[in-house]
């Protein structure tokens, strides 16, 4: 259950993880959150996501938590991960958007907003069946003198349609931001060492694009355009 819709119940009963004697991470990150603690609720939920695979819900949560404790940027970072594994979760797409307003990003490229329904592996794997069953027709159509006739053009507008589906979400995504600053005003340097001249800062929460990594410096782009380098530390990659 998500963090808001069961946060209530925890507060009437007053009971937390610990007098309950609970041991599932889920359950005390829960109570933690419920009692004010969103920090430690966090805090916890990053050790669970880290440690194993978990569901939309979790990135949700792991989200609220972040965000109640004053964390924009690591709460947008968790959504969009969410995202990356569950793009059809219209909650967390709902809490990230309303978290670009508050930061003025403007999120993926069109074209990854536009096919951003499925995962580009679930494009590739209907585009991959989509040209297995046009290879059959086709096939068929050549053996079999009672297919001869049969309509061979609507499998292969399918193919196409899919195929197209998913060079788009490939090239969406090589466009699209994958990473969030997750501090105050982060300084953006001219060269990756503590010596570079500083050029500009980005404010927690701005969605920028990774471009090249050198040691602990990341050099990354705005809206498609190059701004600098960054300390790694200042950044959540997807």
């Amino acid at each position: 259950m998500r963090l808001w819709a069961t946060a209530g119940l925890w507060i009437v009963l007053g009971l937390g993880p610990r007098v309950l004697g609970a041991t599932d991470p889920l359950v005390e990150a829960q109570g933690l959150f419920s009692v004010g603690r969103p920090a430690e609720a966090a805090a916890l939920l990053e050790k669970v996501v880290a440690s194993r695979s978990v569901s939309s819900d979790v990135w949700f949560n792991l989200g609220q938590a972040h965000f109640a404790a004053g964390e924009t940027g690591r709460a947008m970072a968790a959504w969009r991960r969410g995202l990356n594994r569950s793009p059809r979760d219209t909650g967390l797409r709902a809490a990230l958007n309303q978290a670009r307003q508050r930061t003025g990003g403007i999120g993926d490229h069109p074209l990854a907003q536009l096919t951003g329904w499925l995962r580009v592996e679930e494009w590739g794997l209907l585009t991959l069946l989509a040209t297995v069953a046009l290879a059959v027709v086709w096939g068929m159509r050549q053996v079999r003198p009672t297919w001869a006739h049969r309509p061979i053009g609507g499998w292969a507008a399918v193919q196409l349609v899919l195929a197209l589906g998913w060079l788009g979400a490939l090239q969406g995504r090589r466009w699209s931001p994958d990473a969030v600053v997750v501090i105050r005003d982060a300084v953006v340097t001219v060269a990756p060492v503590a010596e570079g001249r500083q050029v500009r800062t980005l404010g927690e929460g701005m969605e920028v694009r990774l471009l090249r990594r050198f040691g602990e410096w990341r050099e990354v782009a705005l809206d498609g355009e190059r701004v600098g380098w960054m300390r790694a530390s200042a950044l959540a990659v997807d």
